[in-house]
């Protein structure tokens, strides 16, 4: 029973990538050859004597372990919960960095400077589009709440701009702070 909740403990430690040092000293009982094996069992590569993993192995490490909730079919805010991040975070570790001097929409090919990358696959990291908004958001199905009213709002408020209503008339008729209207014109 001991050893069980030792293992639970020294687990959680090399997630969060604690060195066997810390991890010894943090839990009495815990010897290097059992935090070597539980190492082993998570495929953790081995630690350098006398220091402790960088930022780049713990970020690699979660980016690997949130990549397999995902896989799994846990959403976004399922994995945040059990890893205590915020939704947008989980989202971050998974997002893919645009390859540099792409500026072509892969399904609908029009040239623009805001792109995407969609995943096809989480399992393989070379599985990915490169979208337009317009393209990204139709692939994610129809856009919901604040994002849908937005959507909805924008072009009503562009042809009352070009017919010269100021921000603060639209605004009243609106039902939003011209501050709001402002944002719709960016």
């Amino acid at each position: 029973m001991k050893r069980r909740h030792h293992k639970q403990k020294v687990v959680e430690m090399l997630k969060r990538g604690a060195c066997p040092r810390d991890i010894m000293a943090a839990i009495p009982g815990a010897c290097p050859f059992l935090i070597s094996r539980y190492r082993k069992e998570l495929g953790i590569k081995p630690f350098k004597p006398g220091r402790t993993p960088g930022k780049t192995e713990r970020f690699i490490s979660l980016q690997n372990q949130i990549r397999q909730m995902k896989i799994s079919g846990m959403t976004y805010r399922q994995i945040g919960g059990r890893l205590h991040l915020s939704r947008q975070r989980v989202q971050q570790y998974l997002r893919i960095k645009r390859p540099i001097g792409r500026n072509r929409c892969d399904k609908c090919k029009v040239r623009t400077k805001v792109l995407s990358c969609h995943h096809v696959s989480y399992k393989d990291d070379s599985k990915y589009e490169v979208l337009c908004q317009s393209c990204h958001m139709s692939q994610h199905g129809a856009p919901k709440g604040r994002q849908a009213r937005f959507l909805e709002r924008q072009p009503r408020i562009i042809t009352m701009i070009k017919s010269g209503m100021s921000c603060r008339e639209i605004a009243k008729l609106e039902g939003i702070t011209p501050e709001a209207v402002r944002y719709y014109l960016k």
